[in-house]
């Protein structure tokens, strides 16, 4: 058993039942209570502060356990350190359960974890620990949400905007500032995904049920909107009113105000302003930016105007920074926008190399600056955030047939610092393969065997296999086809698809019984595109796992593995496997199954029926045709 606070008491009884008697002695929320009972293993690591750190999982999962878990003491020491309050409670322990009804959960002292967050075995672990992000999400909760609780639903972004932070902060402490960006770069692109459907205040009083505040408002927006009060009053100002609020308002409920007197007392300034534009209000800024240089004034005027429309969004006060970059030297200028249209102006010596505005990609804002390919080749090369090269990167991608785009993809696809930007050069270096075949083709084969990352190895064999159809990329492919890695395997069987089909599928037949996800996607894929008749039992058993895949992916795959099948009996047992699915699919996934069924499988033996001679076969086909639309007709 596991629950809050700490195990006082367990005894066996005489009828053979045992009693556990958990007690909590310090006040928390009635929500963050929990009690889990199950066949599990415990794992205690080192204990923090004396307190006990423990992980609770089942027993298969046993031997991963510390790899998936064993940053927590770690973590514990670094938010008690830069909250300067200590993590408040007897213990930590970390539990994983099967069918949670989302991702996890921040039980006082007793986070709960759904098993599809954090589960990962030795193979999978190879292509990186996936669960860091939810487990420092979760812990930071600790403080925020279980120390300091929000006294209301409307104010939700005081537990979840911070426990959105708190994965910022544990990325930029232990794997860097690129590492901190990349996850804050999604989760912008997350809000501003939800912001159409969705244009809503952060903070809000008029919610038709809770459920409704748990969004990417409150998560998403939250924790950006931390960061621009963090990047406004700067660190020891921001760090120094968390430890106040966490402090004055302990076990206590709190509204977004006591989060602004704490800040006002530390840095003496009136943040209403902030307050009531980004927690009071809805949206984010719309900017229209240009620039102008002036040689004989040596300044640089940059003109800023908000778009956004007047009845969704407020107009913004927004303190941002400008680097110029002159004559090889780089000066920061802060500004502050808060009317509509305004000019700055900037002094300059000489033509500014760049001009880069919000130099420390801070804002929650749309914004449209253009730039020269110059520029972004200057931005890339000399600016100091992963946000300024992945920026320059999707830029220069319409001009990589120029020698200088090209010579800064190349290098950057075996050196750039951060993992996704590899992969996004080399993509983008299909262009160019005609014009520097040899060049490129030794590139890929050296990330394919030396790159740090998994993935990136697997988007350069990939990329080999699209354009380097030849034995010694075939050869590659039965080297890789020895590794571990999940994410080399899968991306090694694809690219063997599509060199030696006939290979391919010999390898995909000895896979089948393996029950990664990631690898039942390359066997669907072989099978989609080189298979046929034989293969037709891999779907349909893999049809009672589909929801643990991406349903829709795992359909269209099978859809398309039915346009290689030729057999009545294969056709019917499709049909039979999207019928089943039917039953317990969403209404968006049953028009998929459907269609699924007219578009590949009717269609496919239509096309079949014209095209056969033999009488007995055309019969057969005939009659389970009939068959099959009857039974579509009826759903």
């Amino acid at each position: 058993t596991l629950s809050n606070g700490t195990l006082a008491d367990s005894h066996t009884n005489t009828d053979g039942t045992r009693t556990d008697h958990w007690k909590m002695d310090m006040p928390h929320s009635p929500y963050l209570v929990m009690m889990a009972v199950g066949e599990f293993k415990k794992i205690t690591d080192n204990p923090w502060n004396g307190k006990e750190v423990s992980y609770y999982v089942e027993k298969e999962h046993e031997p991963f356990a510390q790899a998936i878990f064993g940053n927590t003491p770690e973590m514990i020491d670094f938010f008690s350190g830069i909250l300067g309050t200590p993590y408040p409670w007897p213990k930590y322990s970390q539990i994983v359960v099967r069918d949670f009804v989302s991702g996890a959960m921040e039980n006082t002292s007793a986070t709960l974890h759904g098993d599809f967050m954090v589960y990962q075995n030795d193979r999978e672990l190879l292509d990186g620990q996936k669960a860091d992000g939810v487990i420092a999400h979760e812990l930071f909760h600790q403080w925020f949400g279980d120390l300091v609780t929000t006294e209301s639903w409307a104010n939700l972004t005081l537990n979840e905007g911070f426990a959105t932070y708190g994965e910022y902060l544990w990325e930029e402490h232990k794997n860097g500032r690129d590492a901190a960006e990349w996850v804050h770069y999604n989760s912008k692109l997350g809000y501003f995904d939800q912001w159409e459907t969705k244009k809503a205040d952060l903070i809000r009083f008029d919610y038709k049920n809770p459920d409704d505040m748990f969004d990417a408002n409150s998560y998403n927006k939250g924790g950006q909107v931390l960061h621009m009060l963090r990047k406004y009053v700067g660190d020891e100002a921001f760090f120094a009113s968390l430890k106040l609020y966490l402090e004055r308002n302990k076990f206590k409920n709190v509204e977004i105000h006591h989060l602004r007197l704490a800040f006002e007392e530390v840095t003496g300034q009136d943040l209403n302003w902030f307050f009531n534009q980004w927690y009071l209000g809805k949206g984010h800024p719309e900017l229209e930016i240009s620039k102008q240089y002036e040689a004989a004034k040596q300044k640089v005027t940059l003109r800023v105007k908000q778009i956004q429309n007047p009845s969704d969004c407020p107009l913004f006060t927004l303190p941002v920074d400008v680097d110029i970059y002159c004559a090889g030297r780089k000066e920061r200028h802060r500004i502050t926008i808060s009317e509509q249209e305004q000019e700055f102006a900037l002094p300059c010596a000489a033509v500014p190399e760049l001009v880069n505005f919000d130099a420390e990609r801070q804002l929650l804002a749309i914004k449209r600056f253009p730039k020269t390919p110059e520029e972004y080749i200057y931005l890339f090369n000399h600016g100091t955030l992963l946000g300024d090269r992945s920026e320059a990167l999707g830029y220069l991608n319409a001009y990589n047939t120029r020698n200088d785009v090209y010579s800064l993809f190349i290098n950057a696809a075996e050196k750039d610092n951060w993992p996704d930007l590899r992969m996004r050069a080399i993509s983008s270096l299909n262009k160019s393969v005609k014009d520097h075949p040899d060049e490129i083709k030794n590139c890929m084969h050296r990330i394919a065997l030396n790159d740090k990352s998994n993935k990136v190895r697997g988007t350069a064999l990939l990329f080999l296999s699209d354009n380097f159809k030849d034995s010694e990329t075939e050869k590659l492919c039965t080297e890789l086809l020895k590794e571990k890695s999940y994410t080399i395997l899968y991306n090694t069987i694809v690219a063997l698809s599509r060199v030696n089909p006939a290979k391919a599928l010999e390898e995909a037949k000895l896979l089948e019984n393996d029950k990664n996800t990631m690898l039942m996607y390359a066997l669907c894929y072989v099978y989609s595109q080189t298979g046929g008749d034989a293969n037709i039992n891999y779907f349909s058993n893999l049809t009672n796992l589909y929801p643990k895949l991406d349903p829709f992916e795992y359909f269209r795959l099978y859809g398309g593995f039915m346009k290689r099948c030729t057999k009545a009996s294969s056709f019917e047992q499709a049909s039979n496997d999207c019928i089943n699915a039917l039953n317990k699919a969403q209404p968006a996934l049953k028009e998929v199954l459907i269609n699924t069924m007219r578009e590949n499988i009717l269609d496919r033996m239509d096309a079949l029926i014209k095209e056969t001679s033999a009488k007995d076969e055309k019969e057969s086909l005939m009659q389970s045709r009939t068959s099959i639309e009857h039974k579509i007709n009826k759903l």
